[in-house]
């Protein structure tokens, strides 16, 4: 399924910085956060599925509770954008990219990795920013002096994951309820779809 795929991608994200920073003799500070990243990410992901593995409110024999979670909280997996806005920016992502000789082909296929990674990583941002980060050095590095594509790929990342995928995918659990939307909202809101415009807001 998707997990067997996404998991080894982020994987080869790391190879790949790994791989550069050998090349390279040294790491960059750009490269310690990405590998961080992708480690945070493996680090959670294991650490959520293990709660939700067995802090269902089962117990060992001797009575005591067999997880360290004494409450699993379920947040909302957010994957509504996945196949079309954030499939959108990831294409656009790519297509900054054109002049240097990536290709159309090549960024409908940004589109299919991220639209998997998001599907799997519920839409998370920094995973995202990593799959592109991905793709762009495995591209851009055949093409230009390694460090420079590194340059470029690091802030490819930092615009999917700070501006693109958090514009793209938003939040309506976190953004769309409670006193603070309450209150704006009754000052401002206009959330109705309007004529010709597909996308409701929140």
């Amino acid at each position: 399924g998707s997990s067997a795929m996404a998991e080894p991608w982020l994987a080869v994200v790391l190879a790949l910085v790994l791989s550069a920073s050998t090349w390279r003799g040294a790491w960059t500070q750009e490269e310690e956060e990405a590998s961080q990243d992708v480690a945070e990410l493996n680090d959670s992901n294991a650490s959520s599925n293990a709660c939700h593995a067995v802090g269902d409110g089962s117990n060992d024999t001797n009575g005591s509770n067999s997880s360290n979670c004494s409450v699993v909280v379920e947040e909302p997996c957010i994957t509504d954008c996945c196949s079309t806005h954030i499939r959108r920016e990831a294409y656009l992502s790519c297509k900054e990219f054109l002049d240097f000789g990536l290709t159309e082909e090549i960024c409908r296929s940004w589109e299919d990795y991220v639209q998997r990674d998001c599907e799997f990583w519920c839409s998370n941002c920094t995973a995202l920013g990593l799959t592109i980060y991905g793709q762009c050095v495995f591209y851009m590095g055949m093409l230009l002096p390694f460090s420079v594509a590194m340059d470029f790929c690091m802030t490819a990342r930092y615009v999917m994951q700070n501006a693109r995928c958090p514009a793209a995918c938003v939040d309506k659990f976190a953004v769309c309820q409670g006193p603070d939307y309450e209150y704006c909202n009754a000052q401002c809101g206009n959330y109705h779809q309007a004529t010709g415009i597909p996308t409701d807001g929140c």
